[in-house]
């Protein structure tokens, strides 16, 4: 039975407010039965939103519920995580056994964020405080049901709308309701951050409605105005469009005035006009925020009838902020705390403040009216005391910062040390918005000369932990201003990182060198000069720089072209005697080192044992650069040796290890990394998924060509020729990208969609061009097939000779390192080129060495291209049996049996490849296979599109699971894959099934036969 969960009956009823606290019980409702969901109240201001609110709260509070609620306050916009601290702090207050019962877990996660001055392990952690936040929520829901309540979502900084957002994904299956108020036409402090929160997919928009008229009446009556006519009602609405909050102030000034007559005939004259009364002049609509002006002539009117100080308190505090003590707002209006008291309890009599200790307004509207109404002059001088107000009081950096940004630039040394200090707190909450909001005002201060090239140095890092493009060149900023070597080659390692994620690859390898380059001119000699040895200089910091920098221009160098030869030269010392791997730094050339071997054809247990020595057992994780680019080379040598199961072990425990700690541009990585090993095992919708975790970070560009390859790879295995087209169509792709190796991925890519299409010309192109690109770095590896991919295109075209020398000259590079995949792979282009007896042999060949691979997907197309090949054969025998039975007897019976076998083979081998392509959901490839098979004279089935036949083993297994009711954070640890994999092999489901969400999943998988 649904427990009563409407508001109590109060002195101040809330009125034409059914339909929205129905939805707000339902909320409460909900999370009662373990539920969560999340609503949004949008609307005007004074429409009613905080209203809904209060009268929620305290039925939360009546029905058993635990209730966090916080208030943004467009004063503190940029503080980092303000409003999530103030959501959980309440939790944090707890001890003993409630305290490690509520953090235990991923709950610990956050806090670092309630100590600020804790070290953390890395720069790039909002996402890990945001899990935590969820945890410590869901632990706490866990004991009692909760309502989280956030009131003017509009000013929630980024930090806090990432908690939300975070928490509102998770939401299903918790005891958890989210209600939160958002006001329309107020610019958000974070635009991404709210649409992601607002419409996320299970949210609850509630527009509150204009009141009625009997509604109308009932708020006049209460104000003492029973007898006011309809006429006069009639025109309150069209002047506030039923508004509450400007029906109340109207109201109340006419009332004060005591001329109801009056003001009927000035509302009927006016009203359609925008016009009216002091109360309500400028008012157009509930919608409009000239609404804003309404309150304001309100509140002048008000205050008006109050003594000076009054006035001058509630100045002081709309500049303060609700929160503020009375004390704070009397030292900064000049008055003595007795004197402010009594002028405080005057403004709560006029219903200008809510309360008086702290300060709170009556509504953020009639704050707004005071603050906005102040001269800019006056407000920002106002700003500044109170900024040096708080700084006297030891007030938390960024309640102090927050006054800063809206006072007057002044040259003061001590407004910036206050910003410096307010942007590390920033970036020790891994927010880095806000730490760049800070640090570009201390630079409009401006700093003196000796703090400038400090402040900008700071900005840089915090652009880069932003991924925002201006990082560089605020960077190279502050290296000109920089005296000393290790600045200069920090900065010089931090420009360098940053262009390299931007994937600006020469770029890179030119900072990592100049900073090289500034170490060697202050004579510091480490493993640059001395391979392998221990760093000879006193100073083992700026040793360790060396060899960091010395690591990054060789991961640069070698994907661009241009410079390949002298990454190889720098290598060369290293090939023979290489690093112990004990320091990070040493780690970082080993993983260059295993790469470069690879790549040089060494033995690939060569590479592959190097390339775990890098790895140290995972130890790398925890000192990986916000990019991974020391990953990347461990996981790149680990799949181009064919070693597919260790780079899949190493990537999930680096996209696990990410995911757990919050670094969004780690994970990018490690992500795009692993969609390669998935895609070679045939595990295609979770290597799309990987690559579109990747592409959709913000300010993740390091591999961007090649993660779109991936996704276009894949959905040329499913046939799915508009989707690659998208993948691939990017504007100016050569002039962006030109002469880097993940370009030759895309080309790649572009190649076989162009085979596909029957375009071979356009193939061929596009392979040669990708081929061009490859052989840049002088490696025979074959890691990109181009040659064989080559071969295809051009035997398409007609030209025989070309493809046969591409295939041949493919098939030696691929028996020359003996790695299963790429020789598989060479042997089947080479069989389709030679064609006939020879051919055949070839794609034998290729079948047994794919036999034990990993590597899922290839065997699949060398079985479908064997069995194709041996229909083919066993057709050309028949015929020739039918021919010569009557001429040669002997020789027509031959033929005949060698018809047979090779037509039983053929149906084997097609049969398997079938099987294979569409357990892994080559589309494609299994409608071909299913082709060949029935032209071998075999009864098929038709390869399935739609319904629950078409699912792949993932997509059916993954769809059962929600149909059961898991959410899809159970369902990925039932399946140990990520949740972005299971919202992906979901919604492949739907459309399959031809469904729109889970509701329906059940009675859609009725119709299997298989049960």
């Amino acid at each position: 039975m649904r427990a009563d969960l409407r508001p109590a009956a109060t002195s101040d009823p809330l009125l034409g407010r059914d339909l929205e606290l129905d939805a707000l019980v339902e909320l409460l409702d909900g999370a009662r039965r373990g539920e969560g969901r999340h609503l949004v109240l949008e609307g005007a201001a004074g429409i009613g939103k905080t209203r809904l609110l209060r009268e929620i709260d305290a039925v939360a509070r009546r029905s058993g519920l635990r209730v966090l609620s916080a208030r943004a306050d467009p004063l503190a916009t940029e503080v980092a995580f303000g409003i999530a601290l103030e959501l959980v702090e309440p939790l944090a207050d707890v001890t003993g056994a409630e305290r490690a019962e509520l953090f235990a877990g991923a709950a610990r996660l956050i806090e670092p964020l309630l100590s600020p001055g804790r070290p953390l392990a890395h720069a790039d952690a909002a996402q890990q405080f945001a899990h935590g936040a969820y945890r410590l929520l869901a632990n706490a829901a866990a004991r009692q049901p909760l309502l989280v309540v956030v009131d003017d979502l509009q000013w929630v900084d980024a930090g806090s709308l990432r908690v939300l957002a975070h928490l509102a994904a998770r939401l299903e299956g918790q005891p958890i309701a989210v209600a939160a108020a958002l006001r329309a036409g107020e610019p958000p402090a974070d635009p991404a951050g709210l649409e992601r929160f607002r419409f996320e997919p299970a949210a609850t928009v509630v527009r509150p409605r204009p009141l009625p008229l009997r509604d109308i009446a009932r708020l006049a009556a209460a104000a003492g105005l029973a007898a006011a006519p309809d006429t006069f009602l009639t025109a309150c609405v069209e002047v506030t469009s039923g508004n509450p909050l400007l029906l109340k102030a109207l109201l109340s000034d006419v009332a004060t005035r005591g001329e109801l007559g009056e003001a009927a005939v000035e509302l009927a004259a006016g009203g359609a006009a925008g016009g009216g009364p002091a109360g309500a002049a400028g008012v157009g609509g509930a919608a409009d925020l000239g609404g804003v002006l309404a309150i304001a002539r309100y509140v002048q009117a008000q205050l008006g009838r109050l003594p000076p100080l009054a006035g001058e308190l509630a100045l002081a505090a709309a500049v303060l902020g609700d929160g503020a003590s009375l004390r704070q707002a009397a030292r900064l209006c000049g008055a003595d705390l007795d004197r402010a008291a009594a002028a405080a309890d005057r403004l709560l009599e006029a219903g200008v403040l809510a309360q008086v200790e702290p300060l709170a307004f009556a509504h953020p509207v009639v704050r707004a009216s005071l603050h906005d109404h102040l001269e800019p002059a006056s407000r920002g001088r106002l700003h500044a005391a109170a900024a040096r107000q708080l700084a006297a009081d030891r007030a938390d950096s960024e309640r102090i910062a927050a006054h800063l940004m809206r006072a007057l630039p002044a040259r003061d040394p001590q407004a910036v040390e206050l910003l410096h200090a307010a942007a590390r707190q920033a970036r020790a909450r891994a927010v880095p918005e806000s730490a760049i909001a800070y640090l570009r005002r201390a630079l409009e201060e401006p700093p003196p000369d000796w703090q400038l090239a400090e402040t900008l140095l700071e900005l840089g890092r915090a652009e880069a932990a932003a991924g925002l493009p201006d990082a560089a060149e605020t960077l190279t900023r502050a290296l000109d201003l920089l005296d000393t070597p290790r600045e200069r080659a920090e900065a010089l390692l931090w420009i360098g990182r940053t262009r390299f994620a931007g994937g600006a690859l020469l770029e890179a390898a030119k900072a990592f060198d100049r900073g090289l380059d500034v170490l060697d001119a202050a004579g510091v000699i480490g493993t640059a000069a001395s391979a392998g040895a221990r760093p000879a200089a006193a100073d083992a910091i700026l040793a360790e720089l060396q060899t960091e920098l010395r690591a990054g221009y060789i991961s640069a160098a070698r994907f661009e072209t241009s410079l390949r030869p002298e990454a190889q030269r720098r290598l060369a010392p290293l090939l023979e005697t290489m690093a112990d791997g004990t320091t990070r730094g040493e780690r970082a050339l080993l993983a260059e080192v295993a790469l470069e071997q690879g790549i040089r054809c060494a033995p690939p247990q060569q590479a592959i044992a190097l390339a775990l020595r890098a790895w140290a057992h995972g130890r790398v994780l925890d000192e990986l650069d916000a990019q991974g680019i020391v990953l990347s080379q461990i996981a790149a040598t680990l799949t181009w040796s064919d070693a597919l199961d260790e780079s899949e072990q190493v990537l999930d425990a680096a996209v696990a290890h990410a995911e757990r700690n919050g670094a969004a541009h780690q994970l990018a990585t490690a992500a795009y990394l692993r969609a390669w090993p998935h895609y070679y095992c045939g595990r295609l919708a979770a290597a799309d998924a990987d690559a579109r975790v990747a592409l959709a970070t913000p300010g993740w560009k390091m591999y961007e060509p090649s993660a779109r390859a991936v996704i276009a790879l894949v959905a040329i295995e499913r046939g799915d020729v508009v989707e690659a087209d998208t993948a691939l169509d990017v504007p100016d792709a050569a002039e962006k990208w030109a002469g880097s190796i993940p370009y030759a991925m895309l080309l790649e890519a572009q190649g076989r969609l162009a085979l596909i299409r029957g375009d071979g010309r356009a193939a061929a192109q596009a392979f040669e061009a990708c081929g061009a690109l490859i052989s840049a770095m002088d490696t025979g590896h074959p890691f990109c097939p181009w040659r064989s991919q080559a071969a295809l295109a051009h035997l398409q075209e007609g030209d025989r000779e070309r493809a046969v020398e591409l295939a041949q000259e493919e098939v030696a590079l691929a028996r020359a390192i003996g790695l299963a995949r790429p020789l598989g792979a060479s042997l089947r282009a080479a069989g389709v080129v030679a064609g006939g007896e020879a051919g055949l042999a070839l794609l034998r060949e290729s079948a047994a060495a794919l036999a034990d691979s990993p590597a899922r997907l290839e065997r699949a197309r060398a079985l479908v291209e064997l069995g194709a090949a041996l229909r083919r054969a066993s057709a050309v025998d028949d015929a020739r049996a039918t021919n010569g039975a009557d001429a040669a007897p002997a020789t027509g019976a031959v033929d005949g049996a060698r018809a047979t076998s090779r037509a039983d083979d053929a149906r084997a081998s097609l049969r398997e490849g079938l099987a294979l392509a569409t357990e892994i959901g080559a589309t494609l490839l299994a409608e071909r296979a299913a082709a060949e098979l029935r032209a071998t004279g075999a009864r098929t089935r038709r390869v399935a599109t739609a319904g629950v036949a078409a699912l792949t083993p993932s997509e059916r297994r993954i769809a059962r699971l929600a149909a059961l009711g898991l959410t899809n954070r159970e369902i990925a640890r039932e399946a140990v894959i990520v949740p972005k994999t299971v919202q992906f092999h979901l919604a492949n489901a739907y459309r399959k099934l031809g469904i729109s969400g889970r509701d329906e999943l059940a009675d859609a998988l009725a119709a299997d036969p298989a049960g």
